[in-house]
């Protein structure tokens, strides 16, 4: 608080106060000399009356004066005045009281003076007491008869007591407006008591009231210092508009030299802010008495706009009028001319997208001209390359002479070569387009880089390369993610090193590195011993159309689009690769890949201890000491002691030696002697029951005379097949056995052991055959019925232990099918559901289950995974049974009664009778999963049946190229009607029979357009699908062909 405001609040306590004490100390005065009248003798009236008139007009006429003068400078004059009245009235007392009343007089005296000394000590304390900012309730109050009487009574006792206490001041001026005599009296005899203590407290509030004014000053001091210093401009302005105040930021934000040149600005005459601005600003004020936040402009006093972000609050009378306003402002014109420049651009750059969406459009356009250009390209050449390829592989097998036999290789070579350019061609282009969609399915790693050498074996055959993989021991069963992108990188690195090397080996090595329980780092690299690449080269290797340099390109041909695609594909994933190499000594492209581990369910592990083959000794011949090491490391993993030699001399040293082994595992072709040359020598000493013999071949290779070996395997070597066969010559597992479960055999001695009927629900009828033969070679036979509407009927008339359940069918699907008999049956009286299904998802799998399905297979099904299936079923009669049709003959379907059903719906169509189709989309999956060699027809089916029953894989092969054609024609008719539920069955179906029977790119092409169908892939056209699904067919068919023609000519006891 200021000194001036000090000033004026004094001066107001005055003029409320003082002026009715003083008259009250005149009359108070006035009546105690008229009662010290009655007391005196009578001449004395005439001296005390007018004496008591006196000081009561002279106190009067001081009140009045008192407010136009400085109020604690009189206060000190007019109780000097005070006490000099009570001295005259002593000396009057003295002089006019005779002797005989001398002691009356002296009580008079006494009470006189010390009345009129506490007056005017009374009067101070109101003085000092208004000072500090107290307020006198007592002399604020109306006068009234009682107050007059009560009051100066009250008033007389507490100033002869010495003091008055406003606390007591205020309780009794409550009592005179309320209460009775009685409790008046009470009330004065407590300030009575207490006036002692009442004293003490008034002095300590004069003192406090010294302190508070100290405080006081400080406060202003600190304000002023924090008014003039503070970043953000603070001022005062009055309603009209008069700057008040303003501290030093204000006035330098405004551009003014001095505080004073500011003030005598008026903000509404001087334009300091925009009219509009300033009364909604007021407007605001006056509504809700605050505004914060308010962003306007002050004019500065050269004339520019100052932005500011503005707070205040309006400062109100105590009736509520606006004294004046108050408020802080914040300079913004930074941030104002920012925003300006931000929305500037923005507008720009609208203007720049709208330019390229315009270009964009045109370029979309473009694309698709070239794509569909590409498109009817690559089915103009592709469509006669299929047919030239396949023809040329049959001519190949007739009898030609030399010189034709070379010109037909010429063109099978060329052809192929023509195709794989085409096939890269397509991939880029749809990586390009950015249409690539990965899955997150469940596979074996070790699976995924069998397949992808198996496709690259009989190339590196050709050149006498060996070819080999290696796992690390971390490395899981099973893991999530898009095994055919995968198998794409790796048969594009293995092509590479196998292209690039003339002499030597090329092994493909995966590791694990463990990140979380679940989560995994896959290293692969393929390494070879081909041509080395210079460092400063490498950056060229991973750009498209790109290779080491011109004469690379002229010596190995290729686009040098397999690298860039590798690369593109490794980072969709997630990964990285790269490549170590040195020239003349090879090259190892590597790749990283994040990964989830996925539960292996049936999945077999062969990566780890084995506790059949512990501590059994095996002998390892190969020339190649990488052969060597893989083969040692793995049988050491599965618990066995191995020792390897380089040649057969080496191994016949041991053998003869002494050494004991309880296995050999030979290489075919040895350098010195070959490893029918070393059995032939074994066997002079040892029968096959005491050391048996594995040769390892080559694709291509012929072992010759079976009668000295135990069993044969090729090369690249896969872990679960050796161990198979390691366990079937050692006579620790049966043929066709994949787990080391004693008393649990995967063969036919499996159904006398674990009796049961089974029911077949499936509408493929490749896909009956194989369940069928799979079923057979465990020893069981089954009914087999066409959909799920022949399921539940036929499960009324039987008591199957198990039904093997399709889920997609005609009429019924397998889900209602199974909804159905679970309302059937009883529960402990139910078969067991099984879902047999091409759709591999987790979603799918849960569907099932919901649906009342007890297990879960997906197609292509394995004998082990059938085998293990029926073992959770408990068989329902102890009895074995012989034929499970036979009390059921009108139920029981044969494969041919199961064909005529398929053949209803299914016209027979030779692949001629298609006709010819628009080019498929470019952007669609062309990956090349089968080699285009006559090999490529290998079957999944062939594998899983142990490649023993040919007849029976030339029959799937025939009804595979007889219902297929007519499935092609349904999908382009059911597509041309827009029906696309039939659609999605047809494209189910051939699915199914494609990849049971090892057609991995048909079969993923015909889920891919499933899965459009479902609306699962919406960047897929529907139309180029079919498109793409025919041409492939046509590619597959020759080679099928090829196939048929060399099962039929084989011999199973060769």
């Amino acid at each position: 608080m200021s000194d001036d405001s000090i000033v004026i609040a004094l001066r107001e306590a005055t003029y409320q106060h003082l002026r009715p004490a003083a008259v009250g100390l005149g009359v108070l005065l006035a009546v105690l000399s008229t009662s010290y009248a009655f007391l005196l003798d009578p001449p004395a009236l005439w001296v005390l009356l007018p004496t008591a008139a006196g000081m009561s007009a002279l106190l009067v006429l001081l009140s009045f004066a008192l407010q136009r003068f400085d109020l604690e400078r009189w206060a000190h004059v007019f109780s000097a005045l005070i006490a000099s009245l009570a001295l005259v009235n002593c000396l009057l007392h003295l002089h006019y009281f005779p002797e005989p009343k001398f002691t009356t007089n002296l009580v008079l005296f006494v009470m006189g003076t010390g009345f009129l000394i506490f007056s005017s000590r009374w009067l101070v304390f109101v003085i000092a007491a208004e000072t500090a900012g107290w307020v006198s309730v007592v002399y604020s109050s109306p006068a009234s008869p009682e107050w007059l009487h009560f009051g100066f009574a009250l008033l007389g006792a507490t100033l002869l007591a010495g003091i008055i206490h406003l606390a007591r001041v205020r309780e009794v001026r409550r009592y005179i407006s309320h209460l009775e005599h009685e409790e008046r009296s009470a009330s004065l005899e407590v300030s009575l008591q207490e006036s002692e203590k009442a004293y003490k407290q008034a002095e300590e509030a004069l003192k406090k009231s010294d302190e508070i004014a100290e405080s006081a000053r400080r406060s202003e001091r600190r304000y002023r210092a924090l008014f003039d210093n503070v970043p953000a401009g603070i001022y005062r302005v009055s309603p009209d508009g008069k700057l008040l105040a303003a501290n030093a930021a204000m006035v330098s934000m405004l551009g003014y030299t001095s505080t004073e040149e500011l003030l005598s600005k008026n903000v509404k005459r001087h334009g300091l802010l925009d009219t509009s601005s300033r009364e909604r600003f007021e407007r605001a004020l006056q509504r809700t008495g605050e505004v914060r936040g308010y962003e306007t402009a002050w004019t500065c006093k050269d004339g520019t706009a100052l932005y500011v972000r503005e707070n205040a609050n309006a400062v109100r009378d105590t009736d509520g009028t606006v004294k004046y306003y108050e408020g802080t402002i914040e300079d913004i014109t930074d941030r104002k001319r920012a925003e300006a420049a931000v929305k500037k651009q923005a507008r720009e750059l609208a203007q720049t997208v709208k330019a390229l969406e315009k270009a964009k459009h045109e370029a979309e356009a473009a694309t698709r001209a070239k794509g569909e250009f590409l498109a009817n390209m690559s089915h103009e050449i592709r469509t006669p390359m299929n047919a030239v390829i396949g023809m040329t592989s049959l001519l190949r097998d007739l009898e030609l002479t030399q010189e034709q036999r070379e010109y037909v290789e010429t063109i099978r070579v060329s052809g192929e070569s023509l195709l794989g350019i085409i096939n890269d061609i397509l991939d880029f282009s749809k990586i390009e387009a950015g249409r690539i969609e990965l899955e997150r399915q469940p596979f074996s790693p070790r699976q995924c880089i069998e397949e992808s050498l198996e496709l690259l074996s009989a190339t590196a055959a050709e050149k006498g390369l060996e070819i080999a993989y290696s796992l690390g021991a971390g490395v899981p069963a099973q893991v999530l993610g898009d095994i055919t992108r995968v198998r794409q990188v790796l048969v594009n690195l293995i092509s590479n090193a196998v292209k690039f090397t003339k002499n030597g080996e090329v092994v493909v090595t995966l590791n694990a590195e463990a990140r979380t329980d679940v989560e995994y780092a896959l290293h692969f690299s393929v390494q070879d011993t081909g041509i080395g690449i210079d460092a400063e080269r490498h950056a060229r290797l991973f750009k498209a159309f790109s290779q080491v340099d011109a004469s690379t390109t002229r010596k190995y041909g290729g686009t040098g689009l397999g690298l860039a695609i590798s690369k593109k594909l490794v980072n969709l994933m997630g990964g990285t690769i790269w490549v170590d190499s040195t020239p003349g000594k090879g090259s190892t492209f590597n790749f990283a890949l994040p990964a989830a581990a996925a539960q292996s369910g049936s999945a077999r592990e062969v990566n780890g201890p084995q506790d059949q083959l512990t501590d059994k000794r095996v002998l390892i011949v190969d020339d190649n000491a990488t052969s060597r090491r893989v083969i040692s490391t793995i049988t050491e993993r599965w618990g066995m002691h191995a020792a390897a030699a380089g040649s057969g001399t080496e191994a016949m040293a041991r053998l003869e030696s002494g050494e004991q082994f309880d296995i050999c595992l030979l290489d075919l072709e040895m350098p010195e002697m070959s490893g029918m040359g070393l059995a032939e020598r074994i066997r002079a000493q040892y029968s096959p029951a005491t050391v048996p013999i594995v040769i390892m071949t080559m694709v291509g290779q012929r072992v010759g005379n079976r009668a000295l070996i135990n069993g044969a395997i090729k090369k690249p070597v896969k872990y679960d097949v050796l161990l198979d066969t390691i366990l079937r010559a050692l006579n620790l597992a049966a043929p066709g056995q994949v787990d080391s479960s004693a008393g649990r055999p995967h063969d036919q001695r499996m159904a006398p052991m674990w009796p049961l009927r089974i029911l077949i629900a499936e509408d493929n009828l490749i896909n009956q055959k194989v369940a069928l033969r799979l079923l057979e070679r465990l020893g069981y036979e089954a009914d087999v019925v066409a959909n799920g509407m022949e399921a539940v009927v036929a499960s009324r008339h039987v008591d199957y232990d198990a039904i093997l359940m399709d889920v997609q069918m005609p009429e019924m699907d397998g889900l209602e099918a199974t909804r159905q008999l679970c309302k059937q049956h009883p529960p402990e009286n139910r078969p067991r559901i099984i879902a047999v299904t091409a759709d591999a998802q987790a979603s799918d799998r849960e569907e099932c289950l919901r649906a009342g399905m007890d297990d879960y297979l997906s197609k292509p099904v394995r004998l082990d995974q059938v085998a293990e299936a029926l073992y959770k079923t408990k068989p329902r009669t102890a009895a074995t049974v012989d034929s499970p049709s036979d009390e059921s003959p009108s139920v029981a379907v044969t494969d041919s009664d199961v064909g005529a059903t398929l053949e209803e719906n299914v016209v027979p169509d030779s692949p001629s009778d298609i006709e010819p189709s628009p080019a498929p989309d470019p952007a669609q999956d062309e990956a090349a999963i089968e080699d285009s060699s006559p090999d490529a027809g290998s079957t999944d089916a062939l594998e899983l049946l142990n490649e023993d029953d040919p007849e029976f894989l030339v029959d799937l092969i025939d009804s595979y190229v007889d219902i297929t054609p007519s499935m092609v024609k349904e999908m382009k008719r059911h597509l041309a009607a827009g029906d696309r539920g039939a659609l999605k069955s047809v494209a189910h179906k051939m699915k199914s029979g494609s990849g049971q029977i090892g057609l991995k790119r048909l079969a993923t092409l015909c889920g891919d357009l499933q899965s459009a169908t479902s609306g699962g892939r919406k960047e897929i056209n529907l139309q180029d699908q079919v498109h793409m699904i025919e041409a492939e067919y046509r590619r597959v068919v020759p080679l099928l062909a090829n196939k048929r023609d060399t099962l039929g000519r084989s011999d199973p006891a060769a």
